[in-house]
């Protein structure tokens, strides 16, 4: 008998492969983690918008934590309801985006919670390809800007787009910017550039889910959660147990049990083992 009563799982690549439908596999766990009193809660990097292009619809998952945890939804028939949501300080995105800005670094100011596919976004030179493709896909919610003057409105999140071999310049936005949030995540488009996310103080997927937690009153000691990148590490740290599918990073593949890969239904394999199955 598992003493597990919150599942948190990631959703890109972890609960089902980036562009295809959910393993079958998957959605029977799914039920059997509902007849066992254990709620699966969705935790992505994907905003509201992106969330309901995917297509994605996991039996009975009723919590939703998007945008790598700056705001937790719960779903409605076919609403989303904010529970949580947080915002950066206008005066913090302005400071960033001029710091980014005099790094010839491309990025996005995304707007507040739920609307947060719509954004601003600043192109250094020729720009990144992937910000290029990023674009793309957003075109018609995004808006260029030249400079940071006059920069007015809420903003839940700075996304900026690199190479690994700009990793140095997080040591620098943490230094200058010690109390915002600064998570590392690897492109859902081309699986190799730098997202790097800057939120305000404290979001993460980590803090959302132990605030989510204290609001259904369950001891994190009673959670579990599964993840593949680097934005999932620290609710893998927070969750009482913790797994990470084969293909992730080698640095968490050996911090955290492993099980197989979204292509071999490893959120499935995960939830056998919390079953004892």
């Amino acid at each position: 008998m598992t003493n597990i009563r919150l599942f948190f799982t990631d959703l890109d690549d972890t609960l089902c492969p980036v562009g295809q439908t959910l393993p079958q596999e998957n959605q029977v766990m799914l039920r059997e983690l509902s007849r066992a009193g254990i709620e699966t809660v969705v935790v992505t990097g994907r905003s509201l918008y992106s969330y309901r292009l995917s297509g994605i619809e996991p039996f009975g998952v009723k919590y939703f934590i998007f945008s790598t945890g700056a705001g937790t939804f719960v779903k409605s028939g076919e609403e989303f309801l904010p529970l949580i949501t947080n915002h950066m300080q206008i005066g913090d995105v302005a400071a960033v985006g001029e710091f980014l800005a005099g790094r010839n670094l491309d990025f996005y100011l995304q707007k507040s919670m739920p609307d947060n596919h719509h954004g601003l976004y600043f192109q250094a030179g020729a720009g990144h390809e992937d910000f290029h493709r990023r674009s793309a896909l957003y075109e018609q919610f995004l808006q260029p800007i030249k400079g940071l003057d006059g920069l007015s409105g809420e903003f839940t999140q700075i996304v900026v787009i690199m190479d690994e071999s700009e990793l140095g310049i997080v040591q620098e936005i943490q230094e200058k910017f010690p109390l915002l949030s600064v998570i590392r995540a690897t492109s859902p488009i081309d699986k190799r550039s730098v997202w790097l996310e800057i939120f305000a103080p404290s979001v993460s997927k980590g803090w959302a889910a132990r605030k989510l937690a204290d609001y259904l009153g369950v001891s994190m000691a009673q959670t579990a959660a599964v993840g593949n990148d680097y934005n999932d590490l620290d609710m893998l740290h927070e969750a009482g147990r913790s797994f990470v599918t084969e293909d992730a990073p080698v640095q968490m593949v050996r911090l955290f049990e492993n099980v197989p890969s979204s292509q071999k239904a490893g959120f499935a394999y995960a939830a056998k083992k919390l079953l004892g199955l």
